[in-house]
């Protein structure tokens, strides 16, 4: 639980860095439980170890919240290996009503049904870069060749369709963006 809390930031105020914190816990309760003190019979020197310098940076924090809570704190967009080509976002859907197009989006959730034939299709919502909120339709034939392959984001193309004067996509085509490694 220690570790989970400094890897989560919880003991910034510290000053110390979380790769100095996660060394010296390590060093004083070490990597197996200690249930009784043992006597030992020559006396043991205590040593103190200086630590390299730790490079740190917020891709290591936005990982790390990644893998404890499912999802970063600060804005997956920034977490990219490459910067996407696009800067389409929502508000600019409506004016491209027929169009082919190429938008970013951060994946939230995704409805697979069927078609009357039975094959599979899918609906989609997704996060622009600016928080708005967007809706793709994944029919059979792009659902099978572009599926979701988990959290993340998307370069995502397709054609904007309106309905009531809410703009979705119907995607041709969808590609899990990379994040930058450690």
């Amino acid at each position: 639980q220690l570790r989970i809390l400094i890897r989560m930031g919880a003991f910034r105020f510290t000053g110390k860095t979380k790769k100095e914190l996660l060394w010296e816990i390590h060093r004083v309760l070490g990597s197996q439980k200690k249930t009784k003190p043992a006597h030992e019979l020559f006396e043991i020197k205590k040593r103190d170890y200086k630590l390299p310098e730790l490079h740190h940076n917020v891709y290591d924090d936005a990982l790390d919240e990644i893998e404890i809570l499912g999802f970063p704190l600060c804005s997956p967009f920034t977490l990219l290996k490459e910067k996407p080509t696009t800067d389409l976002n929502v508000q600019q859907l409506l004016d491209q009503v027929g169009k082919y197009i190429s938008i970013v989006g951060c994946y939230v959730v995704h409805k697979v049904t069927r078609t009357i034939k039975g094959d599979n299709m899918a609906f989609g919502t997704f996060l622009d870069v600016n928080g708005y909120f967007f809706d793709t339709t994944h029919f059979p034939n792009v659902f099978d060749e572009f599926p979701f392959t988990g959290k993340g984001c998307y370069k995502i193309e397709g054609k904007i369709v309106e309905e009531f004067g809410f703009p979705s996509i119907e995607v041709t085509g969808m590609k899990k963006l990379v994040y930058m490694e450690r």
